[in-house]
This record gives structure tokens, C-alpha cells and sequence, in this order.
């Protein structure tokens, strides 16, 4: 069985607006008598009913996909921008040279250094209790 209007509409107004069901739901029902309670129960019920999950589901996933897409755009973007910078013989040696650093970067060769510091900010040193230890003989 297929969904009606209002539960596709209410479906995409709920992924468009980031998850809130109950600005969603007085878009596309009638909820001028209603409080906010009940609006927000009946836009859990709503989600709750298979045809709307599924449709909020494929929503979700479809942007999810177009997110990654831009994503992987802007990052190769980026790259392209700093390599075009870092082979520039136009540039001035310092612009080059944090373009390098940012390939760099982007590649993973700070890896090995940031493991490196993760691990000396985790290290604890005790300094005892705090307390004087003069007053423990007292």
C-alpha cells in the first residue's frame, strides 16, 4: 500500500528540517486545536507507521549519499587548489611551502607525529595526594 500525500509530505519536511517531527507535522495536518504534546505524539505515531518510516529511511540515505558526493567534490577540490599553489612557480616560496604542508596533511603524513602526541598528553604523572606531608605526622 502506498503512503498518502500528507505522509510523503510530512516524511520530506521531516528530513529537510533535520528530524523534528512536531514542526513537521503542523505543515501537513490540521493541528490549530492541538498543544504541542499531542502534536508531538502524533508526529512520533506518524513516524513510527512503516509506509512513512520507509520513506524517511530512502530520504535519509539519498541525502546521506549526496553529502558524501559533495564531500569527496570539495576535498578533491581543495587538493587541486593546493597542488596547483604548491607547482605554481609564480606563488611566493611561503604560500608554496603551506600548500606542501597541506597535501601533506591531507595525505596522512602527520599521522605518525599526532599518534605520538596522543600519547604523551595521556600519560599521568602522580603527585601524591596533594597534602602535606608533614601534617600526616601530626
Amino acid at each position: 500500500m502506498k503512503p498518502t500525500p500528507k505522509q510523503e509530505a510530512f516524511a520530506r519536511e521531516y528530513v529537510a528540517n533535520g528530524g523534528n517531527g512536531s514542526a513537521a507535522y503542523p505543515k501537513h495536518y490540521k493541528s490549530d486545536t492541538m498543544s504541542p504534546e499531542v502534536i508531538a505524539i502524533r508526529a512520533c505515531e506518524l513516524l513510527k507507521n512503516s509506509k512513512v518510516k520507509v520513506i524517511v529511511d530512502h530520504l535519509k540515505e539519498k541525502t546521506a549519499k549526496k553529502l558524501e558526493k559533495d564531500m569527496t567534490v570539495t576535498i578533491e577540490y581543495l587538493i587541486n587548489g593546493f597542488k596547483e599553489i604548491a607547482d605554481s612557480k609564480e606563488e611566493k616560496a611561503s604560500d608554496r611551502l603551506k600548500a606542501f604542508e597541506n597535501l601533506a596533511k591531507r595525505i596522512g603524513f602527520y599521522e605518525e607525529d599526532n599518534k605520538q602526541k596522543k600519547s604523551e598528553q595521556n600519560n599521568v604523572i602522580n603527585l601524591g595526594s596533594g597534602k602535606d606531608p608533614n601534617e600526616a605526622t601530626k
